[in-house]
């Protein structure tokens, strides 16, 4: 499966242009507002044009990390279906036209009550407690159960909704 994806990305150009065509004409994404940013890339807002949906866009250049290894991260999310872990809406390399066709591109739900760090930090004084708390309950927790393994499960990669009770995604 992951296979055909790389293969059809350097076999298919004429499908890929077109993809990313179809992709950029469904989503547009808001780049002076930026959610966040690490060593790969960045999260923006983004909309589906059609659904009218809220989202966010996580864009990372390719040359900073390996096309396979965010093909990989792409079709293990596309496996996963628990209420609890963000899903990807769609995915893809940028426009060529554009110059954009070295960045990736991938449209999740989104989750707008932060993340969880910002919620537990300084909850309890003299401790050290939000990366231990999530990185050793929550997330394995879940990962065991889907029988799959977060590279970097932490609460800065544990996000929380809006709606009350707050409900951690990864």
């Amino acid at each position: 499966m992951m296979y055909d994806a790389i293969s059809s990305l350097f076999t298919d150009k004429g499908k890929s242009e077109d993809k990313a065509e179809a992709m950029f004409k469904r989503y547009s994404i808001d780049t002076a507002k930026k959610y966040g940013e690490g060593g790969y890339g960045a999260t923006f807002p983004a909309i589906d044009n059609e659904t009218k949906e809220a989202m966010a866009v996580k864009v990372i250049d390719t040359r900073r990390m390996k096309l396979e290894s965010i093909l990989k991260e792409c079709t293990m999310l596309e496996c996963l279906n628990h209420p609890n872990v963000i899903k990807i809406k769609d995915h893809g390399l940028g426009r060529k036209a554009t110059g954009q066709d070295h960045l990736y591109y991938i449209f999740m739900e989104l989750a707008s009550g932060g993340e969880l760090f910002d919620q537990v930090r300084g909850c309890f004084v003299g401790f050290r407690c939000g990366r231990r708390m999530s990185a050793t309950g929550v997330c394995p927790t879940i990962q065991k159960r889907e029988q799959r393994a977060h590279r970097d499960a932490s609460d800065s990669h544990c996000y929380l909704t809006s709606a009350m009770p707050f409900f951690i995604q990864l």
